[in-house]
């Protein structure tokens, strides 16, 4: 049986489910947290190689 509150986007909530939803959104923006971690330390990764690659580049011009 609900007790009559009411979540964020207005629907009732029963007790017993509030809980469940509250970690399944922690756990979306722990993943999407995770995700974004990920893809932004490929791209700096992406971007060292290809400096990496640009200096090799530019020390085999000077010889």
């Amino acid at each position: 049986m609900c007790n009559g509150n009411l979540n964020k986007d207005g629907e009732n909530m029963c007790h017993g489910n509030l809980n469940k939803d509250d970690s399944k959104k922690a756990e979306k923006a722990k993943k999407r947290e995770e995700k974004l971690a990920r893809k932004k330390a490929e791209k700096q990764a992406k971007e060292k190689k290809k400096q990496e690659k640009e200096a090799a580049k530019n020390n085999e011009d000077i010889d």
